[in-house]
């Protein structure tokens, strides 16, 4: 069978278009760690992914896929504080809960409660990579920013950096009895 010469042009074209057609794509998996108030302690994988499959774009923030008209710039977190001091992230649980920590591509962040010899908001301190945040008001903003390869970087709102006066009163976890719930979790938070 003869190919007319309009015929391979086409062919043609349409083979050097598809091979240069860049489906932008990333997935950052994350491993999440939540401590709720009853000292239980749940462990998932936590998604962040941009999925251009051609006509059809996908975002995905944890367990949620959303259909989007093209790469985001960015994703905002919400982290909600309530009057018992507990924090929620939508993204993160339905529940309240007392601490979180998340590796996820180059960064990692933990919450956890300290108490300081100032005081501080729910006596909360907030880590992105070794660099600590105190709540301002009950809301904080993690707002993540994309590049071409995912998490570009990630921006604090509603919380001011840490400059190092304020000392915890101890992180000494050998001050609870072994086993102990409360034990379990002081570990889980300073390590």
């Amino acid at each position: 069978m003869k190919l007319h010469s309009s015929m391979k042009t086409l062919i043609s074209a349409v083979f050097l278009m598809s091979s240069f057609t860049s489906f932008a794509t990333f997935e950052h998996v994350g491993k999440l760690v939540i401590g709720y108030e009853t000292g239980q302690l749940i462990e998932k994988n936590f998604v962040l992914a941009y999925r251009d499959k051609g006509m059809d774009h996908e975002f995905q923030v944890g367990d949620n896929t959303f259909k989007v008209s093209g790469k985001p710039d960015s994703y905002s977190i919400a982290m909600v504080m309530s009057e018992k001091e507990l924090v929620w992230i939508n993204e993160f649980s339905s529940k309240y809960f007392k601490t979180f920590k998340l590796d996820i591509g180059d960064y990692k962040f933990n919450l956890k409660k300290k108490v300081y010899k100032e005081p501080v908001k729910g006596n909360y301190v907030f880590s992105l990579n070794n660099v600590d945040y105190f709540f301002q008001k009950p809301v904080a903003q993690l707002t993540f920013k994309f590049g071409e390869d995912g998490i570009k970087e990630i921006e604090v709102d509603g919380m001011v950096a840490s400059i190092g006066i304020n000392s915890a009163e101890s992180d000494d976890c050998s001050v609870y009895p072994e086993g102990s719930d409360e034990k379990k979790e002081c570990e889980f938070i300073n390590n």
